[in-house]
This record gives structure tokens, C-alpha cells and sequence, in this order.
């Protein structure tokens, strides 16, 4: 019943350029935590940015 529905739709496209958008993305992410950031000064300077006090302004 559903496969005639669909057979001759053209946006069956679309859920499928979005799953390869996810797919890609999740690589990319995927790429930078396993090689990207196997420097260890880079992957401490980034654990320590919430702990970072502010350098001028106003506050403390």
C-alpha cells in the first residue's frame, strides 16, 4: 500500500540527504576528538576553559 504512495514521490530524497548530513557530521566530530586532539597541551587547555578567570573588564 505505501510503496505506490511513494514510488512516484520525489522528496524521498530529502530524509536521506539529512541522514548523510548526520552521518558526516557525526564523523567529523568523531575525527577531531580521536585525532584532533591527541596533542595533550590542546586537550588540557581545553579542560581547563570553564575554570579560567576573565583577564580584565569589570568583576572580580
Amino acid at each position: 500500500m505505501y510503496q505506490d504512495y511513494f514510488a512516484g514521490s520525489d522528496l524521498l530524497v530529502w530524509p536521506l540527504v539529512g541522514l548523510m548530513f548526520f552521518v558526516l557530521s557525526f564523523l567529523g566530530v568523531l575525527w577531531y576528538v580521536l585525532v584532533g586532539l591527541g596533542d595533550e597541551r590542546k586537550r588540557d587547555h581545553i579542560a581547563a576553559l570553564p575554570l579560567e578567570r576573565e583577564k580584565g573588564g569589570s568583576g572580580e
